[in-house]
């Protein structure tokens, strides 16, 4: 055994991240009715909200052994309940006020503490309660509370922002016994650091915390673990720190202000034990399950022992495997002709760039190959390529724009995996030869610039705005740009651009500022539009800009269009434009560049296209916008007759396919329709084999008649996410923007709505299919008992409940629903589960010949030749198998 002294250790910084913190903001989702138990289960208290936010008042009924002591109304809803073996009720509750409240078990109040809220952006500027722990026996509860600051008195912190803070309370009598903040008791600890998980060692007055930090060390080998032991006054008795325990986890990369990954609360550090005065830790770098058991000195102090460490085996390892009721018999892959547009140079293009021949350089990705550096000559035809072998491929997950510098260099920028590190890299055009500048002082680059005589310009990640020469040799620097609404972009690849003349015009967020080519701010350009896109170099001096167009276009979502400005070097605004094809279809994301002759060229990643001066295109490299190629797929749905109806990304046009996979014919629509490029096309087709395609940012639809031709534009008013038609002329139905399931007829008039389902509670999220008989079915998850499942809702066409069906073990992965009228499909990743309405069984079935890496589904049913039809929108291709006869 190992004796742990109770002294702090030092600490490196922990760079693990998470998304958010443990428990959101309360109001921040649908409260539905809950039963909560106390730990032996002989006291529970059923919350029955009338608010779907818990924002209001609720009904209560709280049992002892199953008999009802008492039940009424209470002006709020409960939430994060906990009911303790004493019968007394500890819980949060939000209206105008917010609520920390202790009930005996009369349903007296012990505690009733409010808080009004003053709310901006709908965060929490007032403290809000995030998790409340409790201990019987010692006689208290702690609220951790979220957003409240104060005064740091730790010396060595200053004043600054703490994160939670703790309220602790007298269970028995709601009196105040403490109220800090855990981090200003940590004096190893930053301002960085947060609390990740906290909880109460069972029979003791001690609580253990796992801690995190955001900080900006993103490095691998510095994700460390670290854990402290702390009393009620939040003074730690003990920390542990395991140094790099994370740095060969493989955690998800979302990193957005200071957000990362889900990864703790779906494997936490601290595993649940309810064994007395003792607790377990997980270490993930040789999956160890650490058993610490404490004891308590007859001084007051404890010592922290290490009983035991053994293998950690999580539930999922120890989970029998499913048992599948077969295979699905693979058909192959739907073959729609020409799905694909060709590769050649044309595929996955970012930004690009001209020399001074004339010569487009850029790096892209071909649907079929990998990263590559290439060039194209005035007709399209490839003068280079070289395939990124060099380190400059290697655990890279996303590639920024080249640069011409001066004549022979192109500058690329990377973000590595597992990091945010951007590395800069400078290659010779016609040597190959590449060059790596990363030793920036004050950490990695965010923004990179180079100018025709090799200096660069580098914003780091303390917000420094550095030049240096061809060489590496730092020229000037200016010190962290940062103030209020002048700070440079540096986070945007163009936030910074050498003008021809040698001077520097650089991106902030209401202004342009110009630099000397010394550094010297020599004017500043308000701006009255916030801009939309960065800086790019202009044909004999002055730079471009993109900002959104503050027009109203029938068709488009307000504020879509992107308008390229052009400015002179002086910074005056020159001219507008915005792209458009001849036929008048506008074109909102691309990246651009301007040709040496002063063209501007724009890329929406499959063709590069040439600008005339009003915004025209008026030539085309790659793939032309021909109705008549099919090229890649924007979205995918089958109709009543089994015909496969496939959109095209170029154009938006359809092509409807017989089932034999020949051309039945297309439904074209008009140019003003749809703004390019498409990506997820919502295509849905009507009993009467109507089709209707949703308009680019809009809640209406063009309508195609059953013969192929265009009728006219649909106004599908009110707003429903995941509908559905009902055979009946028409009607659909879908939840609007109450949650509530509706029914809608051809006048958008809403004939039913139900507010909660048949077990009581809210309709939320929640998808749906419908039967050709008119049978609605949604599929919503529920947790009984503790365990997650999902419940089948069945209704008829007019709205009346049906039935409900309980699946209880959840399928991964749940992308769609299809109702066959006597078969209920659920599709997940790589399993299909059936369920059979004539006796309510339910098997499953494996997808076995496929490989896909977290497929996106979307299902259909051929019923003549009973067949599954998959559309996996995120590569854009249809698996066929074989469903089981029922």
């Amino acid at each position: 055994m190992q004796l742990f002294k109770c002294y702090l250790t030092g600490v490196i910084y922990f760079a693990v991240l998470i998304s958010g913190v443990i428990a959101k903001p309360i109001g921040s989702r649908t409260v539905q009715p809950a039963t909560y138990k106390s730990p032996s289960g002989e006291y529970s208290l059923f919350v029955d909200p009338s608010d779907r936010r818990g924002e209001g008042i609720a009904n209560y009924r709280f049992d002892h052994k199953g008999q009802q002591i008492w039940s009424g109304r209470k002006p709020f809803t409960l939430q994060g309940v906990e009911v303790t073996d004493q019968g007394y009720i500890v819980g949060i509750a939000e209206e105008d006020f917010y609520h920390l409240v202790i009930l005996d078990d009369r349903g007296n109040f012990v505690l009733h503490e409010s808080y009004e809220q003053h709310r901006v952006h709908h965060s929490h500027s007032e403290p809000y309660a995030k998790q409340l722990l409790y201990s019987d026996k010692h006689d208290y509860v702690i609220f951790r509370m979220e957003g409240k600051e104060t005064d740091c008195n730790n010396s060595q912190m200053g004043n600054q922002w703490l994160g939670e803070s703790w309220k602790v309370y007298r269970l028995s009598t709601g009196e105040l016994l403490h109220e800090f903040h855990p981090l200003e008791h940590h004096d190893d600890l930053t301002d960085r650091w947060n609390i990740v998980d906290a909880q109460i060692i069972k029979n003791t007055p001690l609580t253990l915390l796992h801690w995190y930090t955001n900080g900006l060390h993103y490095n691998k080998e510095e994700r460390s673990g670290y854990f402290s032991v702390v009393g009620m006054d939040g003074k730690p008795f003990w920390s542990l720190e395991l140094i790099g325990d994370y740095a060969d986890v493989d955690m998800p990369q979302r990193y957005r202000a200071g957000l990362a990954s889900s990864f703790f609360p779906e494997n936490p550090a601290i595993i649940p034990n309810n064994i007395s005065h003792q607790f377990h830790l997980r270490r993930f770098a040789d999956d160890t399950l650490l058993t610490v058991s404490t004891k308590k000195n007859v001084d007051g102090t404890w010592d922290i022992i290490e009983e035991n460490q053994s293998k950690f085996v999580s539930e999922s390892d120890s989970s029998h495997d499913v048992i599948y009721d077969g295979d699905l018999k693979y058909l192959g892959e739907l073959d729609l002709g020409q799905r694909q547009e060709t590769d050649g140079p044309f595929g996955g293009i970012g930004r690009f760039t001209f020399d001074k021949a004339g010569r487009i350089h850029f790096s892209s990705n071909s649907l079929k190959s990998d990263w590559h550096l290439r060039a194209i000559d005035s007709n399209g035809e490839i003068i280079l390529e070289r395939p990124r072998e060099s380190a400059l491929s290697r655990e890279t997950i996303w590639h920024d724009t080249p640069r011409i510098g001066d004549d022979n260099f192109i500058q690329l920028r990377q973000i590595k995996k597992n990091s945010r590190e951007y590395d800069a890299w400078f290659i010779n055009l016609n040597t190959g030869h590449e060059e790596r500048f990363d030793a920036y002082p004050g950490g990695w680059s965010r923004s990179i610039s180079r100018a025709k005589d090799g200096r660069f310009i580098v914003i780091n990640y303390n917000d420094d705005v550095i030049c240096f020469a061809k060489d590496g040799a730092i020229l000037w620097k200016l010190d962290r740009q940062i103030e209020s609404d002048n700070a440079i972009l540096g986070t945007m690849p163009d936030s910074s651009v050498f003008m021809s003349d040698g001077r520097i015009a650089m991106l902030t967020w209401s202004t342009i500022k110009i630099l000397s080519g010394t550094g010297e701010l020599e004017e500043t350009i308000e701006l009255d539009k916030k801009p939309y896109r960065g800086l790019v170099a202009d044909k004999g001096g002055g730079f471009l800009l993109c900002t959104r167009d503050d027009g109203n276009r029938p068709g488009t979502k307000d504020n879509e269009r992107i308008i390229i400005n052009r400015f002179s070097s002086k910074g005056k605004p020159t001219s507008q434009i915005i792209p458009r094809l001849a036929d008048g279809r506008t074109i909102t994301k691309f990246s651009y560049a301007v040709a040496p002759d002063g063209r501007v060229w724009i890329s929406d990643s499959r063709r590069f296209l040439r600008l005339d001066s009003k915004g025209v295109v008026d030539h085309i490299l790659g793939p032309k916008y021909d109705t008549d190629s099919l090229g890649e797929l924007a979205g995918f749905t089958v109709d009543s007759l089994g015909r496969y109806c496939a959109a095209s990304r170029s154009t938006g046009a359809i092509h409807v396919f017989e089932q034999d996979g020949s051309l039945s014919h297309k439904l074209v629509p008009d140019p003003t329709d749809f703004v390019l490029p498409l990506h997820h096309l919502a295509i849905h087709a009507a009993p009467d084999n109507s089709v209707f395609i949703r308009r680019s940012w809009t809640v209406s639809y063009v309508r195609f008649n059953p013969n192929g031709t265009r009728d006219k534009i649909v106004d599908f008013s009110p707003r429903l996410n995941g509908w559905a038609f009902l055979p009946q002329a028409g009607k659909r139905c879908g939840i609007n923007r109450d949650r509530n399931l509706v029914l809608v007829d051809t006048n958008n008039q809403i004939l039913h709505s139900l507010k909660k389902r048949p077990n009581g509670n809210w309709f939320d999220s929640a998808i749906i299919a419908t039967s050709p008989d008119g049978e609605i079915v949604t599929l919503s998850r529920d947790e009984i008992d503790g365990n997650k499942s999902y419940t089948l809702d069945r209704f008829n066409s007019n709205g009346d409940s049906v039935d409900s069906i309980t699946i209880p073990k959840p399928a991964s992965g749940l992308s769609s629903v299809i109702h066959t009228g006597k078969q209920i499909l659920l599709v997940c990743e790589n399993e299909v589960v059936i369920v059979t309405l004539n006796d309510k069984s339910i098997t499953r079935w494996h997808m076995s010949e496929l490989s896909l890496e977290r497929p996106r589904w979307k299902g259909f049913v051929i019923s003549q030749t009973n067949e599954l039809l998959l559309y996996n929108s995120k590569t854009q291709t249809v698996h066929r198998f074989q469903l089981p006869e029922h």
